[in-house]
């Protein structure tokens, strides 16, 4: 039978042609919950689905859609919840987006989310909640370091069921940090500081930045002060985003070792070791990549060095001393203790060595017998070590024998031995390898004491 036309195709039952004026074929519309009330449908019965805006027909086991090869093919609609996005590196390091997942076709099933193709160099994805499960949403968080290299990067994101695959291509653009590269031997270095001085002719600026600090292979980044860090990140606006490449060595000044307990000089002393210097001391949230050296300084060794008075000896009196020995100083070049003329019988500490392999300064030692008129004292007296790169300075000891020889006939008398006057100073604690100051630090966890050949030290608060 033909309709519009003559000569019907004979293999045809209905052969349907509309040209003049131009028609088509249109079989029943119906929506998906009414062609799923057609009872008993036939193999073969046709509608067209107005909920999926397809062709359908029924096989005898399920309605398909005409592009479906069977019951079972998977087919889904994939959009984003945003087409690009922006990562500033100052307000935020990451950045996500959503895809939202719906099954159109085929038995219900997993639909695989993933970031295709090759990404940034530094640019981490985590894709959440996938497999979505039919129709769902899996959330794609694109992060970032300061070392991430800056730029417009189209990305696709790919989503696969079965033989349906869909990609979307999203542009994400990553805002630059700037960069400054330490290329010589420095002391007391300010990140901030000095990208004022390269980026902003020295203007501090209000507003968070991305900062990079480089530290250039073999120069060496170190302190004058162990109250001072060998490297501070500085005043940077709150909120900014750090990041260090060390490649060379920054190295925490060592601790002065102690002079002498002596209250009564001008300024007094107190005997002390001082604390080693601090390698990095951060003021901002920081990703530390560490290709180099990075150490704490050692501690100062305590003085046992003090001045007392003997007790009265017959004849002779009393005896006012004045002895002792000073600390060694820490590993990265901490100064001796030396208490100069404020201790009469005094041995000074030896100081700390810089570099790489500095090692700390022996305290001093004082074990000669000094005559002092009738009297002999015989001290063995040793001052505190400074100590290693990351470590505190040790406690010195101090023992002093005392003989007289009675005049006028040369009666010997044994004084005493005498310890300690006073309760011993104490010697200087390591100094960070990093400070953190409460700061997030990415790339290097706290620990109470690293001791590698790279890092040595504390790293923590």
């Amino acid at each position: 039978m033909g309709v519009g036309i003559l000569n019907p195709d004979s293999s045809a039952v209905l052969h349907l042609e509309s040209v003049q004026p131009p028609r088509g074929f249109l079989p029943p519309r119906l929506t998906q919950a009414q062609r799923d009330a057609i009872v008993h449908p036939a193999v073969g019965l046709t509608v067209y689905n107005t909920d999926l805006n397809t062709l359908q027909y029924f096989n005898g086991e399920c309605w398909i859609s005409v592009f479906q090869q069977n019951c079972t093919d998977c087919y889904f609609s994939m959009t984003l919840s945003d087409s690009s996005g922006t990562i500033d590196r100052t307000q935020t390091d990451s950045l996500a987006v959503e895809a939202f997942i719906t099954q159109t076709a085929g038995t219900p099933q997993a639909v695989g989310v993933n970031v295709f193709g090759v990404l940034p160099t530094g640019v981490n994805v985590t894709v959440s909640g996938n497999p979505v499960a039919s129709v769902g949403t899996a959330r794609i968080v694109f992060r970032v370091t300061p070392f991430t290299p800056s730029g417009t990067f189209v990305i696709p994101i790919q989503a696969v069921c079965g033989p349906s695959m869909r990609t979307i291509l999203f542009t994400l653009t990553l805002e630059p940090c700037f960069t400054v590269t330490v290329s010589n031997a420095t002391t007391n270095f300010d990140l901030a500081a000095r990208v004022w001085l390269e980026h902003f002719n020295g203007v501090p600026q209000d507003t968070p930045v991305c900062v990079v600090g480089v530290v250039a292979p073999g120069v060496e980044v170190s302190s004058t002060d162990a109250a001072q860090p060998a490297f501070t990140t500085g005043n940077l606006p709150a909120g900014s985003m750090v990041g260090i490449v060390n490649k060379g060595l920054i190295i925490g000044k060592g601790g002065r070792g102690g002079d002498a307990w002596a209250p009564f000089a001008n300024p007094p002393l107190d005997g002390a070791g001082q604390n080693g210097g601090h390698g990095l001391f951060l003021t901002e949230r920081t990703v530390l990549l560490n290709e180099g050296h990075l150490y704490g300084g050692g501690g100062g060794g305590n003085a046992m060095a003090f001045r007392f008075d003997l007790p009265s000896i017959p004849v002779i009196g009393v005896i006012s001393l004045g002895i002792g020995a000073g600390g060694g100083g820490g590993a990265g070049n901490g100064p001796g203790g030396d208490a100069g003329t404020v201790i009469q019988y005094y041995s000074p500490g030896a100081p700390g060595t810089g570099g790489q392999f500095g090692a700390p300064g022996q305290g001093g030692t004082l074990i000669t017998p000094i005559p002092i008129s009738f009297v002999t004292v015989s001290p063995n007296i040793y001052g505190g070590n400074g100590g290693h790169y990351g470590f505190a300075g040790t406690q010195g000891t101090f023992t002093v024998d005392v003989t007289a020889v009675i005049p006028p006939f040369g009666i010997p008398l044994n004084i005493g031995t005498f310890g300690v006057p006073v309760t011993p100073p104490p010697a200087g604690n390591a100094g960070f390898a990093v400070k953190r100051n409460g700061n997030p630090l990415d790339g290097l966890p706290d620990a109470p004491n690293y001791q590698t050949n790279f890092i040595k030290g504390p790293v923590g608060n």
